[in-house]
């Protein structure tokens, strides 16, 4: 984490898509966005979908690599 944010949220940060536009395709406002340190875990898959993006990068305490014990 960089500042307390998430690297899932600074990769789409840095991702082709513009925080307007995610937003859109979300149906929510570009300032809830900014306001992630994290992607919420509800809406993962479709950020993902959108920015193509892995779910795995975005998330990876949820979508990670599971080990086997």
């Amino acid at each position: 984490m960089s500042n307390g944010i998430d690297s899932g949220v600074l990769s789409l940060r840095r991702a082709d898509i513009s925080m307007s536009e995610l937003a859109d395709k979300l149906g929510i406002s570009r300032q809830a966005i900014s306001k992630w340190t994290r992607v919420p875990a509800e809406r993962v898959l479709d950020v993902a979908r959108f920015t193509g993006i892995s779910p795995s990068v975005l998330r990876r305490d949820l979508f990670g690599r599971k080990r086997i014990s």
